[in-house]
């Protein structure tokens, strides 16, 4: 299972809601790709079938591209 997109000015990426229950979150990979300028992302926390919360070390507005993969539940 697979999504991607654009962050801009928001920290949370939210799941979609058919992956609810659905997903093992211990095989969630997510790729960050800075837009506009460097951005030291990072991703603070994982709110498991709900949310990726994503922050910046150097505190700038967050401007990035995201792909986050998963397995489904076995």
């Amino acid at each position: 299972m697979k999504i991607s997109g654009k962050l801009e000015g928001q920290s949370k990426i939210t799941l979609p809601g058919e992956w609810f229950g659905k997903i093992d979150p211990e095989t969630m990979v997510v790729h960050l790709t800075p837009f506009g300028s460097a951005q030291d992302l990072f991703v603070k926390t994982i709110d498991y079938g709900y949310w990726v919360e994503i922050r910046s070390q150097s505190g700038t507005g967050i401007n990035c591209f995201y792909t986050i993969e998963v397995e489904p539940k076995q």
